[in-house]
């Protein structure tokens, strides 16, 4: 999505009415992906349609417009939550639900 639009809101996005006006996070952690790409295309060097050293070279060359993660600061974090909201719903085929919907009474 950050490669069609640009910066998008991320992290203050959905906090609703409380912040109506989002901080908008830049395009680092895709930037530092392509990068990523790019090395590991490196031995595809020879592949015109590519264009792997040149592509690299362009966005090493130019850091304001491919800026990229430089430090702890530009940590990119994935939160994951292990809790069972419903832990008696029979679909919920997580932890113990459906243990106990199937045992004897």
């Amino acid at each position: 999505m950050t490669t069609r639009v640009g910066d998008l809101p991320m992290t203050e996005a959905l906090l609703g009415i409380t912040n109506v006006t989002p901080k908008y996070e830049s395009q680092k952690a895709v930037n530092a992906y392509k990068l990523r790409v790019f090395i590991s295309l490196s031995k595809k060097e020879a592949d015109a349609d590519l264009n792997v050293k040149a592509r690299f070279a362009e966005m090493i060359s130019n850091p304001t417009k491919y800026p990229v993660l430089g430090s702890l600061t530009d940590n990119l974090e994935y939160r994951y939550n292990n809790f069972n909201k419903y832990p008696s719903n029979p679909d919920n085929f997580g932890f113990n639900a459906t243990r106990q919907n199937m045992s004897k009474a």
